[in-house]
C-alpha cells in the first residue's frame, strides 16, 4: 500500500490536530517527494514562521555563585564550596534566556538533519541558514521523555507543529557506524507507527468533520464480573475503545487497524483477523447502553489489495468491516469516511 505524500501530509495534520496547517503548504511543492523530503520541507517552512514570529524567551533557574545573596540560597553547595568565607553564596537565580528546552530541541534536530545522508542539497542549505540564528542555543541529548517535558503553554503557536516534526524525526533518524551521521528510516514501513497515526487521524477527522456524533475514547467496564476467591479484578485487561461515536439514540464503536495485509489467510482461506473481531465483540458486549439505544461496531482498515465492505449480525450486534483507500484523492477519502458512519 503506497500512500501518496500529499495524503500522508494530510494524515499528519489531522493526527497532530493541526488542520489549519493543511492549507499552509502548497501541495504541488511536495508532489513526488519521499517521507524525509516531506518532513524536511515542513520543518524548514515552519522554521520560517518560527523566526518571523520571534524566538521565545523564558525564565530558567541557574545555580550561580554571587556576591551576597540573590535569589534562593543553595545552602549545601554554598557550604561545600566554602563560599560563605568570601561573603559569597550559591544561589538559584531565574534568568530570562533564549536557551530554553523547546529551542534546544529545535536546534538539535536541525543539526541531526544536517548530518543525514539522504537529505537533499536544497533542504541542507535552508537548514544551515536557519541554524545560524540559533548559534547561542545549546544542543542536548534527545530522548522520548524529553518531548513530554515541554510545558503545554510552550507548545503553542509556531512551536507546536515544529515540535511534532522534531519528535517524528527523532524517532526515524537512526545513528550510523560513522559517528555523527544519521540515516532516515521511512515510518510508512513501520506498522506500529502507522497504526497510531491512522487511529489519531480517524479520531480527529470525525471529531472535526461531522456534528452528528460526539467523539471520545471510552473506558468500558466488564459486565457482571465478580472475583472468585482471592482473584483480583485488577488482572482483567482494560477495555478502551479507539474511537466511540455517540448520539442520543445510536453509538458506534470504531476499532482502527493498520496492517500490510487486511485479512488473515490459512490453507488458502481468507478471513477477518480473529483477535480484531473478538476484541470488538467484547467491547460491544460490555458497553453500557439502554434498550432504546442502538449500538454497532466497526473495524476500519486502510485498503491494501481489495476493498472490503461487509456487515454481520452476531447475536444482537451489528459488526461491520470496512477499508478506506488512502491512495484516493483526498476529497474521496473525506466522502468515504463520512459515508461509513452515515454522516452524508
Amino acid at each position: 500500500m503506497e500512500i501518496p505524500i500529499k495524503n500522508l501530509y494530510y494524515l499528519l495534520c489531522y493526527a497532530w490536530d493541526k488542520l489549519p496547517e493543511r492549507e499552509f503548504v502548497k501541495v504541488a511543492a511536495i508532489q513526488g517527494a519521499n517521507s524525509l523530503d516531506l518532513l524536511a520541507y515542513l520543518f524548514t517552512r515552519n522554521l520560517q514562521k518560527f523566526f518571523q514570529h520571534g524566538i521565545k524567551r523564558d525564565y530558567v533557574t541557574e545555580l550561580q555563585e554571587v556576591q551576597g545573596v540573590r535569589g534562593r540560597i543553595h545552602f549545601q553547595s554554598s557550604l561545600s564550596s566554602f563560599a560563605f568565607r568570601n561573603a559569597k553564596t550559591h544561589c538559584e537565580v531565574d534568568q530570562l534566556t533564549y536557551n530554553i528546552l523547546p529551542n534546544q530541541i529545535i536546534k538539535t534536530t536541525i543539526l541531526r538533519l544536517l548530518r543525514t545522508k539522504e537529505l537533499k542539497a536544497a533542504s541542507w542549505n535552508e537548514l544551515r541558514r536557519h541554524e545560524r540564528y540559533l548559534r547561542n542555543i545549546s544542543t542536548i541529548r534527545l530522548s522520548p521523555s524529553l518531548f513530554q517535558q515541554v510545558e503545554p503553554y510552550k507548545r503553542q503557536g509556531s512551536y507546536d507543529f515544529l515540535l511534532n516534526i522534531c519528535e517524528l524525526l527523532y524517532l526515524q533518524l537512526m545513528p550510523q557506524e560513522q559517528e555523527g551521521v544519521f540515516q532516515f528510516v521511512d515510518f510508512r514501513e513501520d506498522e506500529r507507527k502507522m497504526a497510531r497515526l491512522f487511529e489519531a487521524f480517524v479520531y480527529n477527522f470525525y471529531r472535526i468533520e461531522q456534528r452528528q456524533y460526539s467523539v471520545s475514547r471510552s473506558r468500558i467496564r466488564w459486565k457482571e464480573v465478580s472475583p472468585q476467591g482471592d482473584s483480583p479484578l485488577s488482572l482483567l485487561p482494560i477495555m478502551q475503545t479507539d474511537i466511540t461515536l455517540r448520539s442520543p439514540k445510536h453509538s458506534i464503536i470504531i476499532d482502527t487497524k493498520f496492517y500490510k495485509k487486511t485479512l488473515q489467510e490459512r490453507f488458502d482461506h481468507k478471513s477477518i483477523i480473529s483477535p480484531n473481531l473478538y476484541q470488538l465483540y467484547a467491547y460491544l458486549n460490555n458497553f453500557p447502553c439502554s434498550s432504546t439505544h442502538s449500538l454497532e461496531g466497526l473495524l476500519l482498515y486502510p485498503q491494501v489489495d481489495e476493498e472490503i465492505h461487509v456487515s454481520y449480525k452476531i447475536q444482537h450486534h451489528i459488526i461491520s468491516v470496512r477499508t478506506i483507500n488512502l491512495a484516493n484523492d483526498w476529497n474521496i477519502i473525506e466522502h468515504d469516511l463520512l459515508k461509513i458512519v452515515n454522516c452524508i
